[in-house]
């Protein structure tokens, strides 16, 4: 994961860019509490790695949320704001909102205990994964194009 990333990191230095700072250990404590609150569960830990290496990340249309709401041009950036969104929907209270794509919806389906790609159209369950590190390196090589 953290060659991933930093390979984003170097490519987007290439052009002047860079990716989001990675929350400190204050932040990711609030973070983790304000997880528990939110959703009665403990953040996965290697969600909250990530989150040490870049507060959130977005790439060729994927998203891994970031563990603080912020909003640029419009796109809002942070877990609990977009999964906010996502419990507008009933059908979509039952799991944590860990990213988005193009395609489909990344989360943690509370009841089964499972990671799972949801397919944006509403159309069931595109891909399910045997762990969060697994989701997210998902999402990361979607991010480089592997």
């Amino acid at each position: 994961m953290e060659e991933i990333v930093q390979s984003i990191k170097t490519n987007r230095s290439e052009y002047n860019l860079t990716i989001p700072e990675p929350m400190s250990a204050d932040e990711v404590n609030l973070f983790m509490t304000k997880l528990n609150k939110f959703f009665g569960e403990d953040p996965d830990s290697t969600f909250v790695t990530f989150l040490k290496l870049c507060n959130g990340l977005q790439e060729n249309g994927n998203m891994i949320y970031a563990g603080e709401d912020y909003e640029i041009d419009g796109i809002e950036y942070g877990i609990f704001q977009n999964n906010q969104a996502w419990y507008d929907i009933e059908d979509f209270r039952d799991y944590i909102f860990y990213g988005d794509s193009e395609i489909g919806l990344f989360c943690y389906d509370k009841e089964n205990q499972e990671y799972l790609m949801l397919a944006r159209d509403g159309d069931g369950i595109d891909e399910t994964f045997a762990s969060c590190e697994k989701m997210l390196l998902f999402i990361l090589k979607q991010m480089v194009g592997e």
